[in-house]
């Protein structure tokens, strides 16, 4: 039986981007790197809800960016980790998960505290208060927290905050003997001999890659109680940098990320930008064969660019929503030009594929609210003309789901955003549900 959160979900929001609900206690946090992400993942999360006895990952970047239910080929392992978050808005958001009484707590946080040059002492003492009210409301439930790993960005701001690391490490692993949690102390495996994020772990200094992913979910094998499934050994950057030109540092850990997990038999893939990857696929659908394949960022070139290993795999299904960032990324691209590369990729997965079923999903337009807005919407319009034009011609089948969000103006509907690009959990649910029949 599922936990929700304790209060109702409102969907103004989109209009008041700090006032989240009506719990006021505590106050809303602040202090996030880029808050509408935040108010995206947290209300996700308090739509999907939780079942008792699961096993949940909650923090910063590190739980939010890995792929743990399939690292561990576990439905019961929840990621709800959310980037750059420090410990304000983890406690905020811990006490809901809590109520769902999960068997395990894995806790990773305090990084951006200290990027946000916070005291050692007071980041750790955030994270044992919060794991004290997290054990009062749980009391059953094994609680494990997981050291800072310094990364490259942090040693950036100089040595000393590397130490500040070290410093909440050890007041984390003393605190253990007093606390209700046990102190996993992972920078024994994720750092090199200067206590940094090894070089072979990450691509742009900050996110964990596959071969990073490996060696941490091998060490905490133990203590979720399951075998982790992902393998990969240190990576060189320049491999990566040759086999995808011109890409970015996620787009470079999440194919790295994919290549340490085969697809499964019969996997239905959901291919895209952001918009895909911020979805939590599996969960939405209730299906586990459902794999998340989107990249934030991804463009028609980078689609292209990593569709061997997809091809290789012969997924069942395929769901694709793909060219928003083409035209975010390059104000001059034309529909044309984007069109050129979005055809290559239909007709590489009809001729190499040609078993498996395909979906393409409408470009959505942006909301005024985005600094990308103007000129782009038209655009938009113009690839989905095209994807409708071309579907019988490459054998897809072409679902609208930008009819669904598009306001009277042509634009992404308010209600369904707080940025004016990324989606709330109720355009989820209305995407969830226009692909229910195909599943």
């Amino acid at each position: 039986m599922k936990t929700f959160l304790r209060f109702p979900l409102l969907w103004v929001w989109a209009a008041l981007p700090y006032v989240v609900g009506c719990n006021t206690t505590p106050e809303y946090p602040t202090e996030h790197g880029q808050i509408t992400y935040f108010q995206e993942r947290h209300t996700q999360y308090q739509t999907l809800g939780l079942d008792k006895g699961d096993i949940l990952l909650v923090g910063d970047d590190v739980i939010d960016r890995g792929i743990w239910n399939r690292f561990y080929n576990d439905s019961r392992v929840k990621n709800r980790g959310i980037a750059l978050e420090g410990t304000q808005c983890t406690a905020y958001r811990l006490p809901e998960l809590m109520e769902s009484k999960p068997s395990k707590l894995f806790l990773c946080t305090g990084l951006y505290d200290l990027k946000l040059k916070k005291s050692a002492v007071a980041t750790a003492e955030a994270i044992v208060n919060m794991v004290q009210e997290a054990h009062e409301i749980s009391p059953n439930t094994e609680i494990y927290v997981m050291s800072i790993v310094p990364d490259p960005k942090l040693q950036a701001q100089g040595e000393a905050w590397v130490d500040s690391a070290y410093v909440v490490n050890q007041r984390l692993m003393k605190g253990a003997d007093a606390a209700p949690y046990r102190f996993l102390n992972t920078t024994e495996v994720m750092t090199d001999k200067n206590k940094v994020l090894k070089q072979g772990f990450t691509f742009d200094g900050s996110r964990i890659n596959g071969a990073g992913y490996a060696h941490l979910t091998r060490f905490l094998e133990p203590y979720i109680g399951l075998t982790a499934h992902n393998r990969m050994d240190e990576i060189s950057n320049e491999t990566y940098r040759k086999q995808y030109p011109d890409m970015f540092g996620h787009y470079y850990s999440r194919v790295s990320m994919f290549n340490t997990l085969p697809l499964p038999e019969d996997a239905i893939v959901m291919l895209g930008n952001s918009l895909t990857n911020n979805c939590w696929w599996e969960e939405w659908t209730e299906n586990n064969q459902v794999i998340n394949y989107g990249i934030n960022g991804d463009t028609v070139e980078g689609v292209l660019m990593r569709l061997d290993s997809l091809i290789a795999a012969h997924p069942k299904k395929v769901f694709l929503l793909i060219s928003t960032n083409n035209f975010i990324n390059d104000a001059n691209a034309t529909p044309e030009q984007v069109w050129e590369t979005y055809r290559k990729i239909l007709i590489c997965l009809r001729t190499k594929t040609p078993e498996t079923e395909l979906y393409v999903i409408s470009t959505l337009p942006q909301h005024p609210m985005s600094p990308y807005h103007e000129g782009r919407n038209p655009k938009a319009v113009e690839i989905n003309k095209r994807l409708v034009e071309y579907a019988s011609i490459y054998g897809y089948t072409y679902l609208d789901l930008a009819a669904e969000l598009t306001d009277v103006d042509g634009n992404l509907d308010a209600a369904y955003t707080v940025d004016g690009i990324h989606l709330l959990p109720n355009a989820y649910r209305i995407w969830n549900k226009m692909i229910q029949p195909y599943l």
